[in-house]
């Protein structure tokens, strides 16, 4: 991978991802957006992939799903029905 493959796919998965935020959309789809963008063909999307596959998994990943616990409001399941839908989402989450 290029020196500046790196940086220029970083920098324009950031540029996306805030584009989508401020679109009232979640940031991670512009993310994913931008990941559609790198092209498959020529190793670039490979090596960029090798490159981050450790610190994403680290350091990200746990930290989006901190985040995305936290802000988790159990409370809102307030009727018998919304707890059997939820407890259908999660067997089928665990079964999956």
């Amino acid at each position: 991978v290029a020196r500046i493959a790196l940086p220029t796919v970083l920098v324009v998965a950031l540029l996306l991802a805030l584009g989508t935020q401020r679109a009232g959309v979640h940031a991670l789809f512009g993310a994913f957006l931008a990941g559609t963008l790198v092209p498959r063909t020529g190793g670039l999307a490979a090596g960029v992939g090798d490159r981050l596959e450790g610190p994403v998994a680290v350091l990200l990943l746990p930290t989006f799903f901190v985040a995305t616990g936290l802000q988790t409001q159990v409370g809102l399941l307030a009727t018998p029905a919304l707890w059997a839908a939820g407890a259908a989402v999660l067997a089928v989450a665990v079964l999956g």
